[in-house]
Formats: structure tokens, C-alpha cells, sequence
């Protein structure tokens, strides 16, 4: 282990230069103290005041009703020599109550329509799945894109939001084709700023989706979409059926047929029983599926003895069902516990 050399004596070390303050004036003779704050060389008093002013004033321009500002009652002294009928109050019930200042923003008139929340989709519970209403829906979307691009409007209105129209726009769509005059009536629709437009779309009864999808054929699917479209149309189909296609499914998506195959989601059955309904035509015919559970009674009735022993059990007094009158296991009683 290396050893540390010896240090040196203290009276070797040089001492360190002390500054000399002797010929200063103290910090407190320099400095006058005062509460009011240092002025801008280059900006006169009055004009700080006024811009202070004008920011102040602009702050409190805003759309939002504020609370009131906090005042000091008058004295009962001074309200009784102000009005000589005035009697003060008694009890916490002859009091005017007052809003509390932290539900403010909860009551209702305090927010304008301006700041109510509104989605761009619909609302997941109103969400569209079924395979022929989101092909109508993708139908819509698909015309109303040709629609802009032939008025010359696509680019200017393709990443907006669009109108979301009425039944006058829905019976377009069921036709499957517009005509040029129709197309400029729909580009024209999509700018228009409405009283609908936050409202919920019109969605067809399932028997007329399924019979014009049907009059349409498949030929409309098989058309190909680059990137820039698959997104506008992407929009326009999250904003009519709430369905939002992810980017990394969407990235591999060719033609309109992919869209419906990614925006159908069907519901999840609840039971297994509704699975394996759903799939009866690949079982095997000597297998029954059933939504519960099989017991003796449902197997007797099958075949036709069940009101014969039913029957039986009247004549000898026996309960049909159950244990009737005759106690529980004793054993069971010690099992679970109880004395």
C-alpha cells in the first residue's frame, strides 16, 4: 500500500491576497431602497400603464360567463340607516344561499355551445358492424370522394370535415351511381355548414342494405385505392359507422373490398353455445348443441317417460321435484361448517 507523502508546514503555504474594502463606500449607501419598481429607459410611465391596461382589458375578453367578483356585505348599521324596513335575519333558512364557487363550471348556462364537447364519430354505443351497413355506408363514402374529385373540390375539402347529410343524400347513395348533376349537388352538401351536423346519420333498415348491396354486384369493390384516398375515405367511415380502421391494418389495405372486411367487426357471442350455433352446418347430424345444461328430467322427456313417473310420484306422496319435507344430509351439515 502506497504510503502519502508528508505535506508540507502551514508557514510554508503563502498567504491568500485579502481584498481591501477600506476605500469602498458600503452597498447601502449606493443603493436607494424604494417599493417602486425600476422604469424602462426607452418607455415613458404612461405608456407602460396604458399597455398594462389594453392586456388586462384583453384578458377578460372571452365567450365564457366568469365567475363575479368577490365583494364585502354592508354592516347591519349600515343597511339599517340606508333602509329603515330592513329586518335581519334570524336563522340559516331566512339567508339567500349563494352558488359555491367550485361547482361553477358545472352549472349549466356558465359554458357556451361553442365549448360543449362533439365527436367527429358516432358514439360507440350506436356504432355500425353489420357487413351490409357498412358496405352502404363505404358505398356513400367511395361516391362522395368521385364526387369531389370530378367537381374539382377534393383537394380543398379532403382533410375538412364533411356534412353529414340527410335522407335526400342516403337515397343517392342507395341508387349506386350518381349522375354529373348529383355530383355537384353532393360536393356541394359536403361544405354546407348545417344545423346536422353534429347530428347522427341516417342509417337504412337492414332488409334495404342487404337488397341494394345485393343490386350493386361486387364490381365497385374491386376498385383500388392509393394511400391519400384510403385515408379519406378511412375518415369518412369513422365519421358514419364510429368504426376507425388502425394506420397499421389500414397500410395494407388495396381496394374497397379490405376496408369492408376491416371495418364488419361482428359482435363477440356471449355463450359458446351461440359459437357453435352459428357453425350448426359443419357439425356432425347425430350432435345436438344446447344453451344449458342436460339433467335427468330433460333426458326422461325425450323419450316420453317423464309424465309417467311424474305420476308415479303422486300416488306415493313423493315430492316431484326435489327433496319436499325430508331433511338435508347431516353430513352436509358438517361439511360446510355449521353446528
Amino acid at each position: 500500500m502506497t504510503r502519502i507523502s508528508r505535506v508540507r508546514r502551514l508557514a510554508s503555504l503563502r498567504p491568500t491576497a485579502t481584498p481591501n474594502f477600506c476605500g469602498r463606500s458600503p452597498f447601502i449607501t449606493t443603493r436607494s431602497l424604494s417599493s417602486t419598481p425600476c422604469l424602462r429607459a426607452d418607455e415613458p410611465p404612461a405608456a407602460q400603464v396604458e399597455s398594462a391596461h389594453i392586456e388586462t382589458e384583453s384578458e377578460r375578453r372571452t365567450r365564457l360567463k366568469l365567475p363575479p367578483k368577490q365583494t364585502i356585505a354592508d354592516t347591519e348599521a349600515e343597511i339599517a340607516a340606508a333602509d329603515p324596513t330592513y329586518t335581519p335575519a334570524t336563522s340559516m333558512a331566512d339567508l339567500e344561499p349563494l352558488p359555491q364557487m367550485k361547482t361553477w363550471w358545472n352549472q349549466p348556462g356558465n359554458w357556451g355551445p361553442e365549448s360543449q364537447f362533439s365527436g367527429f364519430g358516432v358514439d360507440s354505443r350506436q356504432k355500425i358492424t353489420d357487413p351490409s351497413l357498412v358496405k352502404v355506408m363505404l358505398k356513400r363514402a367511395v361516391l362522395e370522394v368521385q364526387a369531389l374529385q370530378q367537381s374539382g373540390q377534393y383537394d380543398a375539402l379532403k382533410f375538412k370535415r364533411w356534412a353529414i347529410g340527410g335522407k335526400e343524400e342516403l337515397d343517392r347513395v342507395m341508387k349506386g351511381e350518381l349522375t354529373p348533376e348529383e355530383s355537384a349537388t353532393v360536393a356541394a352538401g359536403l361544405q354546407a355548414e348545417t344545423a346536422d351536423q353534429n347530428s347522427t346519420p341516417i342509417v337504412p333498415p337492414l332488409e334495404e342494405a342487404e337488397a341494394a348491396v345485393q343490386s350493386w354486384g361486387i364490381d365497385w369493390m374491386s376498385l383500388t385505392l392509393n394511400d391519400e384516398t384510403k385515408f379519406v375515405i378511412r375518415k369518412r367511415l369513422y365519421q358514419l359507422t364510429g368504426t376507425l380502421i388502425p394506420d397499421a391494418k389500414l397500410a395494407a389495405a388495396n381496394t374497397v373490398r379490405d376496408l369492408v372486411t376491416l371495418a364488419s367487426v361482428l359482435p363477440k357471442p356471449k355463450k359458446l353455445y351461440h359459437t357453435l350455433q352459428a357453425e350448426a352446418q359443419s357439425l356432425p347430424p347425430n350432435l345436438k348443441i344446447h344453451g344449458r345444461r342436460i339433467t335427468p328430467i330433460d333426458r326422461e322427456k325425450a323419450v316420453g317417460r317423464w309424465k309417467v313417473i311424474e305420476e308415479e310420484l303422486k300416488k306415493r306422496d313423493l315430492p316431484v321435484t326435489g327433496h319436499g319435507d325430508v331433511a338435508s344430509h347431516r353430513e352436509k351439515v358438517w361439511l360446510l361448517g355449521k353446528r
